[in-house]
């Protein structure tokens, strides 16, 4: 990669150290961000569908459920 496509982010020291812990040794640090980037996203998508979940009681799921088949039957593929 050529060094235009590079840059710098500057975090105080204890975080690097921190972060430094996780990192594999010879892993390229955009690698290790991004890697810590997307495994947050996904944890953080797993909590809102689980407090969706924890949200809809029983008539909920049976309106879900209704709606489900009438796309079902709606949709038909030729």
């Amino acid at each position: 990669m050529s060094q235009n496509r590079y840059a710098t982010i500057s975090v105080p020291r204890d975080v690097k150290d921190r972060l430094k812990e996780g990192k594999a040794p010879g892993k390229d640090w955009g690698e290790y961000l991004t890697k810590i980037y997307e495994e947050w996203r996904r944890f953080r998508k797993i909590g809102a569908f689980e407090r969706l979940l924890d949200n809809l009681d029983e008539e909920d799921w049976r309106r879900i459920e209704k709606s489900h088949e009438a796309f079902e039957d709606g949709f038909m593929i030729m």
